[in-house]
């Protein structure tokens, strides 16, 4: 994994594999909505590992593949 700040921006550029615990760590936010995209064993884990910390199921859309 990489982690390096985006000129002239707030934001920070992660580079490596995807991970939820990662999403979770840097996106936590009372407020925020998780949208899941990919193939369905990505997001069946996903959608586990949002649930397993606390994330609310209406807190979490996902677009399908397939």
């Amino acid at each position: 994994d990489e982690t390096a700040q985006s000129e002239g921006s707030a934001a920070t550029i992660h580079e490596g594999m995807l991970n939820a615990e990662a999403i979770i760590e840097h996106g936590r936010h009372q407020d925020a909505v998780y949208f899941l995209s990919g193939p369905p064993v990505m997001i069946k884990s996903f959608q586990t590992t949002l649930a397993t910390h606390g994330i609310a199921s209406d807190k979490i859309q996902i677009d399908e593949w397939e």
